[in-house]
């Protein structure tokens, strides 16, 4: 059901799965649909992530999409992390998914996008 590529991030996501001490910025986020639920928390330095990661529990699709985006976020200022879209984490995806699916896709983007919202960064 899943390509070779979704297969290797969920097994990579255990990389990425971890806690950060003294985060500068962390949100939880939940699909009630399928049961998925994560905490992803980072570190900012000079505008830009250096450090990010997630924990929780959720379907492959979830689990993949998130190891995606924090491989993809880290290096990237806030005002880009702020822009990028729910176009450009299906484009990340890159394997079309049905409707109940692309929230699991788009659920590490949204807690992103709360953690992130009202921070001020230095």
């Amino acid at each position: 059901m899943y390509n070779n590529r979704i297969m290797q991030y969920y097994h990579k996501k255990d990389k990425y799965c971890q806690t950060i001490e003294n985060p500068d910025f962390c949100a939880t986020g939940k699909n009630s649909a399928c049961g998925d639920e994560l905490t992803l928390c980072g570190k900012f330095k000079h505008k830009k992530i250096v450090q990010v990661s997630f924990v929780g529990s959720g379907c492959i699709v979830s689990q993949a999409a998130a190891a995606m985006l924090v491989e993809k976020i880290i290096g990237m200022t806030i005002d880009q992390v702020k822009n990028f879209s729910g176009d450009d984490m299906q484009k990340l995806f890159d394997m079309p998914v049905g409707p109940n699916r692309t929230a699991c896709v788009l659920l590490s983007l949204e807690i992103l996008h709360k953690a992130i919202q009202d921070k001020k960064y230095d």
